[in-house]
């Protein structure tokens, strides 16, 4: 598309994570910036945005304790290669939730 041949547009990859012991999601969101700031107010919007729709899906008990998302993490990657994350703690964002899934080994 054009705008991934132009590194152009904000929202690159999402990456899904289920936390299997809960049935939660951790959701990664990859954006296109280089800077937090720089992705507002479109970041805001949409997590605003899936938040309420996961409180619409809720009511529907998808969940025992209510809950959809584990977490929402931010990424930022303005690389023009086919990397998915790029390297360093400074592109990482918790937005909501805990820090880690659990697993059990």
């Amino acid at each position: 598309s054009q705008a991934s041949s132009s590194s152009t547009g904000q929202l690159r990859y999402v990456q899904c994570q289920v936390e299997r012991s809960t049935n939660r999601i951790c959701l990664t969101l990859v954006w296109n910036a280089e800077q937090f700031k720089s992705c507002q107010p479109y970041l805001a919007r949409l997590v605003k945005e899936l938040k309420r729709l996961a409180a619409a899906a809720n009511n529907n008990n998808t969940n025992e304790d209510g809950s959809f998302w584990h977490s929402i993490w931010l990424h930022l990657n303005s690389g023009t290669g086919n990397n998915i994350f790029s390297r360093g703690e400074s592109k990482w964002f918790c937005l909501e939730g805990p820090e880690f899934v659990r697993e059990p080994i």
